[in-house]
């Protein structure tokens, strides 16, 4: 039979390994939290009565709402404007991509060529056409060719 060492060999060392362990806290972390709140709760009423007392000026809905006029959350101009990129096959989630290269070969279409429109790994392109024949969205002509049903 195995015996649980605590600390100390009391109940008193087994609660506080126990209270430890779960991070329940203790009555001396209560207090400490209620110090805590009351030193905020006379912070807050401090500048609650400075501000009645005029020691913070009102500010007005104007320059509340206006931004600074240094601008310094704006991007510096550029000189290169970004080129556009051609279009690409790849729009959309994985499955409708390979779906929309399928359906552009109405006869169907062979591996090598879905591999080579949409550059997707094997695994990851057999793994799509596995999931789409069985959801009935290509059938498979013969090996390696699929078409859109």
């Amino acid at each position: 039979m195995t015996h649980w060492r605590t600390q100390g060999g009391t109940w008193e060392g087994l609660l506080k390994q126990f209270l430890e362990g779960f991070e329940i806290p203790s009555i001396e972390d209560i207090k400490g939290l209620m110090q805590r709140v009351d030193r905020l709760e006379a912070m807050v009423e401090a500048m609650a009565n400075n501000d009645k007392n005029g020691a913070f000026p009102p500010r007005s809905k104007e320059t509340a709402q206006k931004p600074a006029d240094d601008h310094s959350w704006e991007a510096p101009p550029s000189d290169k404007v970004p080129k556009k990129q051609p279009e690409k096959i790849g729009r959309g989630h994985a499955g409708e991509i390979v779906l929309r290269v399928i359906a552009d070969h109405p006869k169907g279409t062979d591996f090598k060529t879905i591999r080579a429109a949409t550059n997707f790994d094997d695994k990851k392109l057999r793994n799509i056409i596995f999931r789409l024949d069985k959801t009935s969205k290509i059938k498979r002509v013969k090996r390696g060719i699929y078409k859109k049903v």
